[in-house]
């Protein structure tokens, strides 16, 4: 930790002639310190995230899934150019699917496949393709 100073006791004050500033000398070049190392401006650089699929377990992985496709049809009932028509009811029971598929996977239940299932069923409807089209 650095030491503080101590103050002068006569404090210097601005002063009221203003000093122009000298010409630089043509032809001297000033040797750069090689000693210090470069200096970053503004925040440090981060390195890329991984995938979070990559490092994470079977299970981890399956209850993002999840939990992404059951977020997905919440969103689609709110962007479908017609969420009052068939739509709703047949995305209420999606979701339903989806949140029981959720709680499994966090209790630890294999339900890979599960999702699987409803991804293709959802994601290959076209009411759900329009809605996704405007997420």
């Amino acid at each position: 930790m650095a030491k503080k100073r101590a103050k002068s006791p006569n404090p210097k004050k601005p002063s009221s002639s203003t000093r122009k500033a000298k010409p630089k000398a043509a032809g001297k070049v000033k040797a750069k310190p090689t000693a210090r190392a470069p200096q970053a401006s503004g925040p440090p650089a981060r390195r890329p995230a991984a995938s979070p699929g990559a490092s994470a377990s079977p299970a981890a992985r399956d209850v993002r899934r999840a939990e992404r496709l059951r977020d997905d049809i919440r969103r689609s009932k709110m962007t479908h150019p017609d969420p009052w028509g068939g739509y709703t009811a047949k995305a209420r029971r999606w979701s339903d699917r989806a949140d029981q598929l959720v709680a499994e996977a966090q209790a630890g239940g294999d339900v890979r496949r599960a999702v699987d299932t409803l991804a293709s069923e959802v994601e290959g409807d076209r009411d759900f393709q329009e809605a996704r089209r405007l997420f």
